[in-house]
Protein backbone atom coordinates (compact mmCIF):
# COMPACT_ATOMS: atom_id res chain seq x y z
CA UNK A 1 0.00 0.00 0.00
CA UNK A 2 1.47 3.55 -0.51
CA UNK A 3 3.72 5.43 2.28
CA UNK A 4 0.68 6.95 4.65
CA UNK A 5 -1.19 3.11 4.68
CA UNK A 6 2.98 1.42 5.36
CA UNK A 7 3.53 3.48 8.24
CA UNK A 8 0.55 2.39 10.48
CA UNK A 9 0.76 -1.30 10.00
CA UNK A 10 -2.36 -1.33 12.80
CA UNK A 11 -4.65 0.18 10.31
CA UNK A 12 -7.95 -2.09 9.89
CA UNK A 13 -10.34 -2.18 6.47
CA UNK A 14 -13.19 -4.08 6.25
CA UNK A 15 -14.86 -4.96 2.39
CA UNK A 16 -18.50 -5.18 1.99
CA UNK A 17 -18.86 -6.80 -1.26
CA UNK A 18 -22.82 -6.31 -2.84
CA UNK A 19 -23.85 -9.28 -4.43
CA UNK A 20 -27.77 -9.15 -4.38
CA UNK A 21 -28.40 -7.86 -8.01
CA UNK A 22 -31.45 -9.68 -9.54
CA UNK A 23 -29.54 -9.81 -13.28
CA UNK A 24 -32.82 -8.76 -15.03
CA UNK A 25 -31.06 -7.24 -18.05
CA UNK A 26 -28.72 -10.26 -17.78
CA UNK A 27 -31.14 -12.23 -17.87
CA UNK A 28 -30.01 -14.97 -14.80
CA UNK A 29 -27.94 -14.62 -11.94
CA UNK A 30 -25.09 -12.48 -13.21
CA UNK A 31 -22.82 -13.08 -9.55
CA UNK A 32 -22.51 -16.37 -10.60
CA UNK A 33 -22.31 -16.97 -14.25
CA UNK A 34 -19.30 -17.94 -15.35
CA UNK A 35 -15.95 -16.02 -16.53
CA UNK A 36 -12.81 -17.54 -17.53
CA UNK A 37 -15.01 -20.85 -16.35
CA UNK A 38 -14.90 -19.52 -12.86
CA UNK A 39 -18.08 -17.64 -11.07
CA UNK A 40 -18.22 -14.26 -11.29
CA UNK A 41 -18.60 -13.38 -7.56
CA UNK A 42 -15.91 -15.73 -6.78
CA UNK A 43 -12.92 -13.69 -8.44
CA UNK A 44 -14.25 -10.40 -7.64
CA UNK A 45 -14.21 -11.98 -3.65
CA UNK A 46 -10.59 -13.35 -4.78
CA UNK A 47 -9.04 -10.04 -5.36
CA UNK A 48 -10.04 -9.06 -1.91
CA UNK A 49 -9.13 -12.26 -0.20
CA UNK A 50 -5.70 -12.37 -1.75
CA UNK A 51 -4.79 -8.59 -1.73
CA UNK A 52 -3.70 -9.19 2.34
CA UNK A 53 -5.55 -5.64 2.90
CA UNK A 54 -8.77 -6.65 4.88
CA UNK A 55 -9.01 -8.11 8.44
CA UNK A 56 -12.80 -9.15 7.49
CA UNK A 57 -14.61 -9.56 4.48
CA UNK A 58 -18.67 -9.54 4.21
CA UNK A 59 -20.77 -10.34 1.16
CA UNK A 60 -24.49 -9.40 0.87
CA UNK A 61 -26.31 -12.71 -1.15
CA UNK A 62 -29.79 -12.78 -1.70
CA UNK A 63 -31.48 -15.45 -0.01
CA UNK A 64 -31.06 -18.32 -2.88
CA UNK A 65 -27.52 -17.92 -3.00
CA UNK A 66 -26.98 -17.50 0.87
CA UNK A 67 -28.77 -21.18 0.57
CA UNK A 68 -26.81 -22.51 -1.84
CA UNK A 69 -23.43 -20.93 -1.12
CA UNK A 70 -23.18 -19.62 2.01
CA UNK A 71 -20.92 -22.73 3.24
CA UNK A 72 -18.71 -21.97 0.94
CA UNK A 73 -17.83 -18.76 1.60
CA UNK A 74 -17.54 -19.39 5.35
CA UNK A 75 -14.92 -21.85 4.52
CA UNK A 76 -13.32 -19.41 3.01
CA UNK A 77 -13.53 -17.43 6.06
CA UNK A 78 -15.54 -14.43 4.17
CA UNK A 79 -19.20 -13.81 6.36
CA UNK A 80 -22.62 -13.34 4.27
CA UNK A 81 -25.12 -11.03 5.29
CA UNK A 82 -28.55 -11.00 3.65
CA UNK A 83 -28.94 -8.62 0.40
CA UNK A 84 -31.69 -6.49 0.73
CA UNK A 85 -34.44 -5.31 -1.66
CA UNK A 86 -31.89 -2.24 -3.01
CA UNK A 87 -28.46 -1.68 -3.15
CA UNK A 88 -28.73 0.34 0.02
CA UNK A 89 -30.59 -2.21 1.95
CA UNK A 90 -27.38 -4.49 0.94
CA UNK A 91 -24.92 -2.04 2.51
CA UNK A 92 -27.01 -1.67 5.48
CA UNK A 93 -27.08 -5.32 6.27
CA UNK A 94 -23.62 -5.78 5.41
CA UNK A 95 -22.23 -3.00 7.35
CA UNK A 96 -24.06 -4.74 10.17
CA UNK A 97 -22.38 -7.57 10.29
CA UNK A 98 -18.62 -5.78 10.91
CA UNK A 99 -17.17 -6.26 13.99
CA UNK A 100 -13.62 -5.16 13.71
CA UNK A 101 -14.23 -1.10 13.95
CA UNK A 102 -11.76 -0.78 10.67
CA UNK A 103 -10.40 2.74 10.18
CA UNK A 104 -11.94 2.30 6.46
CA UNK A 105 -14.60 0.27 4.70
CA UNK A 106 -14.70 -0.50 1.14
CA UNK A 107 -17.91 -0.63 -0.62
CA UNK A 108 -17.37 -2.94 -3.47
CA UNK A 109 -19.54 -4.22 -5.88
CA UNK A 110 -20.21 -8.00 -6.60
CA UNK A 111 -20.29 -7.57 -10.42
CA UNK A 112 -17.02 -5.78 -11.07
CA UNK A 113 -14.19 -9.10 -10.92
CA UNK A 114 -11.49 -7.10 -12.98
CA UNK A 115 -10.79 -4.86 -10.10
CA UNK A 116 -7.03 -4.68 -9.54
CA UNK A 117 -5.16 -4.72 -6.12
CA UNK A 118 -3.39 -1.25 -6.54
CA UNK A 119 -6.84 0.39 -7.22
CA UNK A 120 -8.17 -1.31 -4.48
CA UNK A 121 -4.57 0.01 -2.53
CA UNK A 122 -5.13 3.83 -3.77
CA UNK A 123 -8.64 3.83 -2.72
CA UNK A 124 -8.12 2.52 0.60
CA UNK A 125 -4.97 5.30 0.71
CA UNK A 126 -6.91 8.15 -0.32
CA UNK A 127 -9.84 7.22 2.01
CA UNK A 128 -7.25 7.17 4.95
CA UNK A 129 -5.83 10.75 3.95
CA UNK A 130 -9.11 12.67 3.21
CA UNK A 131 -11.90 10.67 4.57
CA UNK A 132 -13.44 8.88 1.28
CA UNK A 133 -12.33 8.27 -2.11
CA UNK A 134 -14.08 6.92 -5.58
CA UNK A 135 -11.97 5.53 -8.40
CA UNK A 136 -13.20 6.64 -12.05
CA UNK A 137 -12.59 6.77 -15.60
CA UNK A 138 -13.04 9.65 -18.03
CA UNK A 139 -16.10 9.72 -20.43
CA UNK A 140 -15.55 8.03 -23.48
CA UNK A 141 -19.04 9.34 -25.50
CA UNK A 142 -20.20 12.82 -25.53
CA UNK A 143 -23.05 13.09 -22.96
CA UNK A 144 -26.78 14.31 -23.91
CA UNK A 145 -29.41 15.85 -21.39
CA UNK A 146 -32.72 14.67 -23.03
CA UNK A 147 -36.19 16.24 -21.84
CA UNK A 148 -38.34 13.73 -19.87
CA UNK A 149 -41.59 15.75 -21.57
CA UNK A 150 -40.38 15.51 -24.95
CA UNK A 151 -37.54 12.54 -25.50
CA UNK A 152 -35.68 15.82 -27.17
CA UNK A 153 -32.15 16.33 -26.46
CA UNK A 154 -31.12 19.69 -24.92
CA UNK A 155 -27.81 20.01 -24.16
CA UNK A 156 -24.23 19.09 -23.89
CA UNK A 157 -22.25 18.75 -20.45
CA UNK A 158 -18.58 19.30 -20.83
CA UNK A 159 -17.48 16.00 -21.35
CA UNK A 160 -14.47 17.08 -19.45
CA UNK A 161 -15.73 17.66 -16.07
CA UNK A 162 -17.59 14.13 -16.35
CA UNK A 163 -16.31 10.89 -14.50
CA UNK A 164 -17.83 7.35 -14.83
CA UNK A 165 -17.39 6.73 -11.15
CA UNK A 166 -16.53 2.65 -10.35
CA UNK A 167 -16.12 0.94 -7.23
CA UNK A 168 -14.30 0.15 -4.52
CA UNK A 169 -16.07 3.00 -2.88
CA UNK A 170 -13.83 3.68 0.77
CA UNK A 171 -14.67 5.56 3.31
CA UNK A 172 -13.64 5.95 7.01
CA UNK A 173 -15.58 4.32 9.37
CA UNK A 174 -17.22 7.02 11.31
CA UNK A 175 -18.25 8.54 7.63
CA UNK A 176 -20.13 5.71 6.77
CA UNK A 177 -22.20 5.66 9.96
CA UNK A 178 -22.86 8.97 9.28
CA UNK A 179 -23.66 7.52 5.22
CA UNK A 180 -25.53 4.76 6.71
CA UNK A 181 -28.03 7.02 8.86
CA UNK A 182 -29.12 9.51 6.03
CA UNK A 183 -29.49 5.64 3.90
CA UNK A 184 -32.50 4.30 6.35
CA UNK A 185 -34.59 7.20 5.05
CA UNK A 186 -35.77 4.35 2.93
CA UNK A 187 -34.58 5.44 -0.69
CA UNK A 188 -32.68 3.67 -2.89
CA UNK A 189 -28.99 5.65 -3.83
CA UNK A 190 -27.60 4.79 -7.02
CA UNK A 191 -24.50 4.29 -4.74
CA UNK A 192 -23.34 5.55 -1.29
CA UNK A 193 -21.14 8.55 -2.77
CA UNK A 194 -24.20 9.86 -3.59
CA UNK A 195 -25.03 10.19 -0.08
CA UNK A 196 -21.89 12.34 0.66
CA UNK A 197 -23.16 15.69 -1.77
CA UNK A 198 -26.05 15.58 1.37
CA UNK A 199 -23.34 16.09 3.90
CA UNK A 200 -21.08 18.09 1.89
CA UNK A 201 -18.14 15.84 1.78
CA UNK A 202 -16.75 15.71 -1.46
CA UNK A 203 -14.62 12.07 -1.96
CA UNK A 204 -11.27 12.29 -3.54
CA UNK A 205 -11.48 11.10 -6.98
CA UNK A 206 -9.00 8.21 -7.69
CA UNK A 207 -7.95 7.61 -11.23
CA UNK A 208 -8.56 4.18 -11.84
CA UNK A 209 -9.09 1.89 -15.69
CA UNK A 210 -11.24 0.50 -17.80
CA UNK A 211 -11.12 -2.98 -17.07
CA UNK A 212 -12.50 -2.31 -14.12
CA UNK A 213 -15.91 -3.30 -15.59
CA UNK A 214 -19.52 -3.74 -14.23
CA UNK A 215 -20.85 -6.75 -15.62
CA UNK A 216 -24.52 -5.84 -15.99
CA UNK A 217 -25.44 -6.72 -19.71
CA UNK A 218 -24.15 -9.98 -21.78
CA UNK A 219 -21.89 -7.87 -23.82
CA UNK A 220 -20.26 -6.92 -20.63
CA UNK A 221 -19.19 -10.32 -19.74
CA UNK A 222 -17.95 -10.74 -23.60
CA UNK A 223 -15.98 -7.80 -22.60
CA UNK A 224 -15.07 -9.28 -19.63
CA UNK A 225 -13.86 -12.77 -20.90
CA UNK A 226 -11.70 -10.64 -23.82
CA UNK A 227 -10.31 -8.77 -20.82
CA UNK A 228 -9.54 -11.52 -18.57
CA UNK A 229 -7.77 -13.64 -21.61
CA UNK A 230 -5.35 -10.68 -22.46
CA UNK A 231 -4.31 -9.89 -18.75
CA UNK A 232 -2.73 -11.10 -15.85
CA UNK A 233 -6.09 -11.69 -13.91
Amino acid sequence: MEDSMKENKSLKAAALILAGGAGTRMGGDKQYMLLGGRPVLERTADVFLQSGLFSEIIIALTPENEKKHGSYWKMRGVKTAAAGSTRTGSLINASAMIESAPDIVAVHDGARPLVSVQIIKECLDKAFKYEASVPAVPLKDTVKIVSKDTGCFTGTPDRASLMAVQTPQCYKYGLLKKILEIAADGRDYSDESQILEQIGVQPVCVRSDYRNIKITTPEDLLIAETLLRNSSY
